[in-house]
């Protein structure tokens, strides 16, 4: 088995070291099974090629299902850890954020951030999706990776994340950015896995990893303004947030249009090359 499919696995195992079989699974638990199954699918994308079409989309959505499962309850747990970080990082908003923070216990609808490991949970049922595919990889016979076809694959990463970066430039849009959030993650954590020498792709690295949290906490934002809308919409504490969320996503959209720049401003072709070299020294 190839460094690559190993790798792949030990993501997939380690996200059913954190789901284990617990009564229940915390969200520090559910985010760190996340992020390796999001690892594992980064992985799974430079394995495309030769795992064949219909191979490879039978493991995506396998892993794309476990993460679906494990997202119940996220965005709610994600509303209050970002209202309590605006209190700490504007002091003087701490007193509306206590506000709003009792307004949306009362009515933002509970899915509860611990989730019982039984039979019917989300967690049951993502454990029981990473388990098949683990077993169904083990017994596939896809051919060994070669260097071109790695390469091809992190390449195409960089061309789609590129081409979702215009157009969340173009639109602005709250989707598209994320979008091009989910492809720079991919990207990085394909890049992690080459461990790139040369300082180009290091400073690639870099920059991917700052241009996804910095959409993901511009998404954040986004989650919690929508919910002072949907549920303080009558509030005066909610409008005093709602002001300074509106001026800090724009000056997050800012950062992260002149770090997407910055990322992707290689050539295509020129990148596929430097990923080539890499891979093979």
């Amino acid at each position: 088995m190839s460094r690559l499919a190993r790798s792949l696995l030990a993501q997939v195992a380690g996200a059913q070291r954190q789901l284990g079989q617990r009564s229940l699974l915390s969200d520090a638990n559910v985010h760190a099974a996340r992020r390796h199954v999001k690892r594992a699918r980064a992985l799974l994308r430079l394995l495309r090629a030769t795992l064949g079409r219909k191979s490879y989309r039978r493991f995506d959505h396998e892993l794309r299902d476990a993460n679906r499962e494990l997202c119940a309850g996220r965005d709610r747990a994600v509303v209050f850890d970002t209202l309590r970080a605006t209190g700490t990082l504007r002091p003087h908003l701490r007193a509306a954020v206590s506000t709003v923070h009792s307004l949306l216990q009362r009515h933002l609808p509970v899915e509860s951030s611990l989730t019982p490991a039984a039979a019917s949970s989300p967690g049951h049922a993502a454990r029981t999706h990473l388990l098949r595919f683990s077993a169904e990889f083990r017994r596939s016979t896809a051919p060994e990776s070669d260097a071109g076809s790695i390469s091809a694959g992190v390449a195409a990463r960089y061309r789609k994340g590129r081409r979702l970066f215009r157009r969340a430039r173009r639109t602005d849009d709250l989707t598209d950015w994320h979008a091009c959030r989910r492809q720079t993650k991919y990207l990085y954590y394909q890049l992690q896995w080459l461990r790139p020498t040369s300082s180009a792709r290091q400073a690639v690295l870099r920059l991917a990893r700052g241009l996804e949290e910095t959409i993901g906490k511009e998404h954040d934002l986004a989650l919690l303004q929508q919910a002072l809308r949907d549920y303080c919409a009558t509030s005066t504490a909610a409008a005093a947030i709602d002001a300074y969320l509106r001026q800090r996503r724009r000056e997050l959209r800012s950062k992260a249009a002149g770090l997407a720049k910055s990322t992707y401003t290689d050539d295509c072709a020129r990148f596929s090359r430097r990923c080539l070299r890499a891979i093979r020294a």
